[in-house]
């Protein structure tokens, strides 16, 4: 079969063009459109629906021509636009429209191994998200979002693009609302036994087991600050660097609580100065400081400064706290 032959369903056709459904009215334009959709496929309801597991369309993409052997980048397998006022060009609704479970999207990369069309080409990834753009920005608006992901949120309307405007990824975990059901003539509570987080991030663990380190949960950096070496950011649950690395804020509590399993908390790394007066910038109230100097005998010896009243250092305004049992912390 070949360009203008019919369609024929449980067969095989061929065409040596774009075959195009058109959605359309009639000539008179009398009446609209009769449906909601251009093209359903589905499997027959009822007695006649087959028995076994079968995908509603598939779409595989095709390469382009080889040059020096190596094949072009590969068509999409689906590609679906939008109306043009704001139409999501592709909706996927996990366990069809009313049945149970089953993922929304499922994206899985494509995997890099021999035989491979580029032996240097990387495995694809499994999701990919980019925001739209404001052209000629004159309204000094935010770009669109790369992902918003909302748990348990399939009946909650979407955040605003005031809140997620710019932003790679906005997370929302799902509330834990609960409510009393009677159940067998027993009146039970129903619901999440807990609020979900936004994020939860693990980092991946060398295999076999080493003494190696894991890969951190989560590495933040502002701006276009490098990415880390594993060196520098193995174990570790959060990493942060920047201009400013952390800044946390407590409303209910304590900005910050540290523990640990029979290590000290905290760790100072001191900055080699004599003097807090050689410190960069001014100082600010509240700030806590280490340094580090060789004695006469030739031994690192590191203090702890605490800065009362903030400006420049002068005298009299950094103090050493007097914790003596620092001094035994030598390199």
């Amino acid at each position: 079969m070949s360009s203008g032959d019919d369609i024929e369903a449980g067969r095989v056709t061929t065409g040596e063009s774009t075959t195009d459904l058109l959605a359309a009215i009639p000539s008179e334009k009398d009446v609209d459109f009769n449906g909601v959709v251009i093209l359903r496929v589905a499997p027959q309801p009822g007695d006649l629906k087959p028995s076994g597991t079968i995908d509603g369309i598939h779409g595989v993409g095709n390469n382009g021509a080889i040059s020096a052997g190596v094949p072009a980048s590969g068509g999409s397998g689906v590609v679906g636009f939008g109306g043009p006022n704001q139409g999501t060009g592709l909706v996927g609704r996990g366990g069809g429209a009313n049945g149970t479970g089953g993922f929304g999207v499922h994206g899985i990369g494509g995997s890099q191994g021999s035989p491979s069309f580029i032996a240097s080409a990387p495995p694809g990834t499994g999701v990919v998200a980019q925001g739209g753009r404001m052209v000629d920005n004159e309204a000094r608006r935010l770009h669109g979002a790369g992902v918003v992901a909302i748990a348990g949120g399939s009946g909650r309307p979407l955040p605003s693009p005031a809140e997620t405007g710019s932003v790679g990824v906005f997370a929302v975990g799902a509330e834990a609302e609960i409510s009393t059901m009677n159940i067998d003539g027993v009146n039970t509570i129903v619901g999440p036994p807990f609020p979900g987080a936004g994020v939860v991030a693990r980092g991946g663990v060398p295999i076999p087991h080493s003494t190696n380190p894991v890969g951190a949960g989560v590495i933040g950096l502002a701006g276009d600050t490098q990415i880390p070496l594993i060196g520098e950011t193995g174990d570790i649950g959060v990493y942060a660097r920047g201009p400013k690395g952390t800044v946390a804020h407590g409303e209910a509590g304590r900005g910050g609580i540290f523990s640990t399993d029979g290590f000290p908390q905290v760790q100072l790394v001191p900055l080699r100065i004599a003097s807090p007066s050689e410190l960069k910038g001014e100082a600010k109230a509240g700030d806590l400081l280490a340094t580090i100097a060789r004695d006469e005998r030739g031994t690192d010896i590191a203090s702890l400064w605490f800065c009362t009243v903030g400006g420049k250092p002068k005298p009299g305004q950094l103090g050493e706290t007097g914790l003596i049992p620092l001094r035994n912390c030598v390199r």
